[in-house]
């Protein structure tokens, strides 16, 4: 096979010995490395976020109150004047001059209030 210029791919010493293949290997290596780092730097910090003494009900309330505001959206964009309006800037014009934008807004801002209350930084003289 050799005289022939047909080598089996599946097994044989030049395998191994391949500069392309050993960079390829490296790479892969590293790149599970780089992988296993940056999902323990993730759960760490959910973690770290999680257990800093912050409640995680109003987390959960936050969340729920911006989850209410994109599907307040998404009816704001299915409302009858946005429907009647020609698409493009005029539907968007006439979505947000509609009732249903306004409750978005509401819920929207309620739902940053909350979270950015519950996480900021604690006061110096809380404890």
């Amino acid at each position: 096979l050799k005289r022939a210029g047909v080598l089996p791919l599946a097994s044989g010493p030049w395998l191994a010995q391949s500069p392309v293949d050993v960079i390829w290997r490296r790479m892969a290596v590293r790149s599970v490395q780089h992988a296993l780092v940056a999902r323990d730097a993730i759960v760490n910090g959910v973690f770290a976020f999680l257990h800093t003494g912050r409640s995680v009900y109003v987390l959960f309330c936050g969340l729920g109150l911006l989850i209410l505001a994109g599907v307040m959206m998404v009816a704001t964009f299915e409302s009858r004047e946005a429907r009647a309006a020609p698409p493009g800037w005029e539907q968007f014009v006439a979505a947000t001059g509609s009732n249903q934008w306004v409750s978005c807004s509401f819920l929207l801002s309620a739902g940053a209030i909350v979270l950015s209350i519950n996480y900021l930084p604690r006061l110096e003289g809380e404890g």
